[in-house]
């Protein structure tokens, strides 16, 4: 079946709306780390997942990113030097949202929204015009 450009597109939106809401996050007084990091990890994971669905992969029901590398790695090799980076946002998955985990600091947070703002920008950079938001 070929890929939906509405669907990519979607992908794309839901992204772009989580890394709005880490900017909001961070720019709160006093910044709110770990709910703008998870949206930066959340970010992240609809990037690749919209990547995916260019490719009309189908887009598993996982919060880890690395599968998602992995998988998204069969048709591009622009991710590779993300990686890193992005497996650290994985802690901001799950971990984050209950209260023994680690709160992240200030330069976990310019890192988290440094990763996942790379990562969408290089996604667009792969999708068509058609399937942008």
């Amino acid at each position: 079946m070929p890929p939906s450009p509405s669907a990519v597109r979607e992908w794309l939106e839901k992204a772009q709306r989580d890394l709005r809401l880490a900017h909001l996050a961070f720019e709160d007084q006093p910044p709110i780390f770990d709910g703008g990091c998870f949206h930066c990890q959340q970010a992240a994971e609809k990037a690749l997942k919209g990547l995916l669905e260019l490719h009309a992969m189908t887009v598993p029901k996982v919060h880890g990113l690395g599968p998602l590398l992995d998988l998204c790695g069969a048709f591009t090799d622009r991710l590779r030097s993300l990686r890193p980076d992005l497996l650290a946002l994985n802690y901001y998955a799950v971990a984050i949202r209950y209260p023994a985990s680690k709160d992240p600091t200030a330069e976990d947070a310019e890192n988290a929204l440094r990763t996942a703002e790379k990562l969408l920008e290089t996604v667009l950079d792969l999708v068509p015009q058609d399937a942008r938001p």
